[in-house]
This record gives structure tokens, sequence and C-alpha cells, in this order.
């Protein structure tokens, strides 16, 4: 088990039954967590009719909540509110199970087959423990549901700090025994043990910003140890960015502090230099030269380190050496499966335009902008680009974007000028992303009709 730094949370795991572990929260109205990660990511997509089992012992006046994650950053929580039986955990105080269906477990984006955290427990927001007191978790298990085909292969080895998953034919329990003669993951395909790409250092040399800077922001991407960084003196949050130039796909981020450096921070992605997403946080950094190590994943051309608390001791600001980030070398592109596909209108099918007959079309309603026609790739996807074969009643301006939610829209290609005739466009796109949208905004000239698509390829 990994148990997430913080502290309200005694450091000694006492040993408590067989694969237990017993935590000391301390610190009253502060949060508690803790986890288990694989070093690589799983595939448990064949757990998707199963349930999570787990067994906990915690005060019945505490709310806690437990969740997992993929790799595409998304993650989904199930809360147990405090004195509520939930899922069949009866809050009396002392052991019992829950059994949580993954289909409820995993919400609507988490892709089982990328799994990066098999089981979080948290605090709740706004319901934070007003007590000291002690709890203890025990078997955890990802358990098959009637019927379901959960046939476990061979898996790596994880780290000391997390968790392989060892399982029967029947389920798949996270455990900290490095002993166990039967370590398995639930994968589905021999993709799961392929060999490790190396990681490449995408950040050399590449331009750097920084809220504030008393030394430049570039000294931290120079490749020279003696050379640093370093913010306004008391100032929080402070933050150093690096822009990689292209989406890349990130592996690993290598952090050289200087004395004066942060407690806690978090690293994020963006696509846009605005909208950030949070690929990893850290909490309990320590004063004095240090060098983390981070593991994260997503496709982003930029990364932040943004720091919003100093380590105890720490009277200047933050201040690194080097930052280093790494990405993995680009997979070869594969066409994507298209699961189901959607318009804002249609004179003929949606579903046509993802039949792989090169004689049926989509065709939207005609004389309307705009237009859409969405595509739902099942799961979230890292994305590297679209092809597009048009009939002759084409856009001449429309915009590619890309979604987890169907809702909020990130534009990933702009297309202007386009000719009236059959015609075949494609674009680069980057990003992890479920449902990908081509919003036409105006017909080509001579375009009469409305918009109309013979086949959509998504390659990732």
């Amino acid at each position: 088990e990994s148990l997430a730094s913080n502290p309200s949370l005694d450091p000694a795991i006492q040993a408590l039954l067989v694969s237990g572990l017993a935590l000391k929260y301390t610190a009253p109205n502060q949060w508690f967590g803790g986890g288990i990660a694989p070093r690589q990511a799983r595939d448990m997509s064949k757990f998707i009719n199963g349930s999570l089992k787990f067994r906990i012992k915690i005060p019945a006046n505490v709310a806690f909540k437990i969740s997992v994650s993929d790799t595409y950053t998304n993650s989904n929580a199930i809360t147990f509110p405090a004195n509520q039986t939930a899922y069949g955990l009866v809050r009396n105080g002392e052991w019992g199970q829950a059994t949580v269906p993954i289909s409820e477990l995993r919400g609507t984006l988490v892709a089982l087959q990328s799994m990066s955290a098999m089981f979080n427990f948290v605090s709740v927001d706004g319901a934070l423990p007003q007590a000291a007191f002690d709890m203890a978790i025990d078997d955890v298990i990802w358990e098959c549901g009637t019927g379901a085909a959960c046939q476990p292969s061979s898996s790596s080895s994880s780290s000391s700090s997390s968790s392989s998953s060892s399982s029967s034919t029947s389920s798949s329990k996270p455990s900290s025994s490095s002993s166990s003669s039967s370590s398995s993951s639930s994968s589905s395909s021999s993709s799961s043990s392929s060999t490790p790409v190396t990681p490449v250092l995408v950040s050399g040399g590449k331009p750097a910003t920084a809220s504030t800077s008393l030394q430049a922001a570039a000294s931290a991407l120079d490749g020279n140890a003696g050379t640093r960084w370093e913010s306004a003196h008391g100032v929080s949050p402070s933050w150093l960015s690096v822009d990689l130039g292209t989406a890349k796909a990130l592996s690993q981020v290598v952090i050289n502090w200087e004395a004066a450096n942060a407690s806690v921070y978090q690293i994020q992605g963006s696509n846009d230099n605005a909208n950030w997403a949070t690929l990893k946080s850290v909490t309990g950094g320590t004063f004095g030269n240090r060098t983390d190590t981070n593991a994260v994943s997503g496709t982003y051309r930029y990364v932040r380190i943004y720091c919003t608390e100093r380590s105890a001791g720490n009277n200047w600001g933050y201040s690194i050496f080097e930052l280093s980030v790494y990405g993995t070398n680009p997979p070869v592109n594969t066409q994507l499966n298209i699961v189901a596909a959607t318009a804002s209108t249609q004179i003929q099918p949606a579903a046509s335009a993802i039949d792989k007959n090169a004689g049926t079309r989509w065709e939207s309603a005609l004389n309307t902008d705009p237009s859409w026609l969405t595509l739902d790739l099942g799961t979230a996807r890292n994305l590297s680009g679209i092809a597009i074969d048009w009939e002759a009643a084409n856009a001449a301006n429309y915009v590619v974007q890309g979604s987890n939610n169907n809702t909020s829209w990130t534009t990933l290609s702009t297309k202007t000028g386009g000719t009236f005739g059959a015609r075949t466009d494609t674009a680069t796109l980057a990003g992890s992303y479920r449902y990908v949208r081509i919003y036409g905004t105006a017909r080509s000239p001579g375009n009469q009709w409305g918009y109309s698509i013979w086949e959509v390829r998504v390659t990732g």
C-alpha cells in the first residue's frame, strides 16, 4: 500500500491482519487520505460487471470517500457519509465490509483499461474530523461479476511505494506482500507486458516563464545545475512554467530544488496555457536541497510547477536548480474505434460516417449553420489526428473539438477557406478526449445544401 504523506496521519503502518494497514489520525480539522497504485497502468476492463470490496474499521461519525483514477487524469469518487449505511457498510465503529459496483465506482469517465489508482480513500471536504481517531483497512479486492470473463494474466511487479494486483480466477486484490507467488492482473491482452519505453527529456532549453523571478525562470531549464530560478520572497502561490513547443505524451517530472523549496505543490498540464489539469499533487516536502521525481501522464504542451506552501524553515521564496520534463517516444498512430456518432440534424444518419462504407454518408439538414457531427470513442483516448472525407456539400469553415463530458468543448483544430467539391481534410490533434466533434460554421461557396461526410477516421 502507498500512504499519502500528510501531517494528519501517523507515518507508522502497523501489521493488522493480512495486507492490513492501520492509521492514526492526530490532527483534527485536517484532511486524511491514502491509496493503492500500480507501478504501471492496469487494464481492469474485464471487471466492468464486478465490484470493489474492502473492509474498514473507522468511527461512525467520520465521513470518507473512496475513488479510482485513470492515466488520462479522470477520476471518480464514492462518498460514505457519517452515521449512514452505504454499499453494505454499517457505520457502527466496528469492522464492516463495503461492496461497490465497478460500474458506479468508475462513473462515466474513468477508463478501466488504463487504471493509475485502484483504491484511494480520503476525507470529505466540509466534513473533516474534529477529534483524533484510529482507523484500519483490510482486504481490498476487485471481484468479477457473475459470468464475467476476468482471466488474469502475468503482470509486472510494483515498487515499494505501491501495490501489485494479485488475483485468483475471480478477483484481483491490491496486496502489500512482495513475496506473493501469483501476482497477476486482469489485463485483456499481451500489450500490458510490452517493453517499457525509455523516458525522453522534452524540456531541455525550452522557454520558461514564472509568476515572479528574482533569478531568471530560464535558469531552471538551461541544463546547468549551478544556476536556478528564484521567485519573489514570501509570495504564495508562485509558479514556474515551461513551454514544450508542441503537446507531448508525458511520463515523468523531476525537480531539483534548492533549499528554499515547496512543502506543498502541484504539477499541472495545459494545451492552451490557460486551462490547467492537475497531474500530481505533492505534500509534506521538507526544507533543504532535494530532488523530487514524479510519475505523470497525459499529453500536454505546457507544464507548470504550482507552489502553494513553502517548507518549514523556508523564509524566502521558491527556488529550483533544474526542472526536467520527460516524455515517451511518439507511438505509432493507430486508427481508434468509434463506437457511436450523433449529429445536430440528419437527413442521412450520423452512423453512416463511421460505418467504413465509402458509399454511405451523413448529411445534415439543409441550409443550417452551425451543424455538427460528434464521435464517441467510448473512453478518453490520446489523440494524434483526424481525417474527414467530405462529400461535395462540405464546410468552408469548421473546428474540430474535444470533450470528456460531451458538454464542455476544447478546440483542437481550426479550418477555414475550404472549397466546394469532394475532398479529404486531415489535421493533427493532441490531448486526451472521449468525444470528438466536427463543428461546421460556414458552408463552402456553391454549397446550397448542408454538411455531408462520407467517412471520418480518428487516430491516436
